[in-house]
């Protein structure tokens, strides 16, 4: 299932939102570890993300989804169609 422009959008803002970090220095090939983020900071993004998104994101580890990138693909192959194309909850 592919990523569109808007579900990589969003994600990036929630990501933002949730982390209290500026917008501008996110984009889809910035890492976990180029960010700083900590076991807490991790913890609060994904509840940010089930919430948002309505998904399950607990048999994921950060160690295997630690980039952007990865953390938008693995939310396109769990969103339903219309919520992928950006039509929101």
């Amino acid at each position: 299932m592919s990523r569109t422009p808007a579900l990589e959008t969003e994600v990036l803002d929630t990501v933002a939102a949730a982390l209290g970090l500026e917008r501008g220095t996110l984009s889809a090939s910035v890492t976990a570890e180029q960010l700083g983020l900590d076991s807490l900071d991790l913890m609060k993004l994904t509840f940010a993300l089930e919430r948002r998104f309505s998904v399950d994101l607990s048999g994921h580890g950060f160690e295997e989804v630690n980039s952007m990138q990865k953390l938008i693909a693995l939310l396109a192959a769990r969103l339903p169609d219309e919520k992928r194309r950006g039509a929101g909850p």
